[in-house]
C-alpha cells in the first residue's frame, strides 16, 4: 500500500526538521541527503521532490537566522541616539541565538555553515550593517576588541553545554547583563 503524500508545505517542514537533527550530530558536511530521507522513512526522490539540493536545505534551516537578523537591523537603524542603537542591537542578538539555540550552535560548530552564510545574499551586507550600529563611526581598537567579544560570547554561550541547563529566560537576562557589561567598558 502506498504511502499518503504529505502536502508540500508540511514535506518541507519535516524535511528541515529531520536535516536540523542529523546536521547537530553529523555537521552538515557528513550529512547527505539518503541520511534525511532515510530519518524521514522516505525515497530520496522525495526529499528531491521538496529541495533540489543538500545547500537548498541548509540555506532553509539557516533562514529563520536570516530573517531575525535583517529585521533586527532594520529595527536597529530606525532607533535614535547610539546608545539606544546599541542597545537594541544586542537585545536583539540576544533574543535571536536564544530563541535559536540550536541552529546557533550549528553555526558555531560547523565551519562549512561559514561559507553558506559568506554567500547568502544578503548575509553580507547585514553583518555589515550590525557591526557598523554596534560600532559606530571610526571605532576605537577597544570598541572593535568588546564587540567581537561580545559577539563570540553570544555564539559560544548559547551552544555551551555548561548552561544547557538554564531556562531561555535566565539565559537571556544573563547574556543580556553580561554584553551590556562588556560594551560599556
Amino acid at each position: 500500500m502506498a504511502r499518503p503524500v504529505a502536502p508540500r508545505g508540511q514535506g518541507r517542514e519535516r524535511v528541515l526538521a529531520a536535516a536540523l537533527d542529523l546536521f547537530a550530530e553529523h555537521g552538515t558536511s557528513g550529512t547527505s541527503l539518503q541520511m534525511i530521507a532515510d530519518r524521514m522513512g522516505v525515497t530520496k526522490a522525495a526529499v528531491y521532490f521538496q529541495f533540489h539540493a543538500k545547500d537548498d536545505i541548509v540555506l532553509a534551516v539557516l533562514q529563520p537566522v536570516f530573517d531575525r537578523l535583517e529585521g533586527l537591523v532594520e529595527a536597529a537603524e530606525a532607533v535614535e541616539g547610539r546608545a539606544e542603537q546599541v542597545d537594541a542591537v544586542v537585545t536583539g542578538l540576544v533574543d535571536v541565538v536564544v530563541d535559536h539555540r540550536r541552529l546557533v550552535a550549528l553555526l558555531r560548530g560547523d565551519p562549512s555553515v561559514g561559507r553558506h552564510l559568506e554567500e547568502h545574499e544578503p548575509m553580507p551586507s547585514v553583518v555589515a550593517r550590525l557591526g557598523a550600529l554596534m560600532l559606530g563611526p571610526d571605532p576605537s581598537p577597544s570598541a572593535r576588541v568588546a564587540a567581537s567579544v561580545a559577539g563570540a560570547g553570544l555564539m559560544l554561550a548559547t551552544a555551551d553545554p555548561q548552561l544547557a541547563d538554564l531556562d531561555d529566560e535566565v539565559l537571556r537576562r544573563e547574556l543580556l547583563r553580561c554584553s551590556r557589561l562588556l560594551l560599556r567598558a
